[in-house]
């Protein structure tokens, strides 16, 4: 059985990233590709 999870910052779309500062699931439009970031970390959130 697969688990689907939906992304810890928009909760729209399907996880299929995990930042490797906080460890959040998020999207591919909540991620940074390049930095290996999501969008909340890349602003200086928590």
């Amino acid at each position: 059985m697969e688990v689907t999870m939906l992304c810890d910052i928009c909760g729209k779309r399907l996880a299929s990233h995990t930042c490797r500062l906080c460890g959040r699931r998020v999207c591919s439009d909540d991620f940074d590709g390049k930095l290996g970031i999501c969008k909340s970390c890349k602003l200086g959130r928590k």
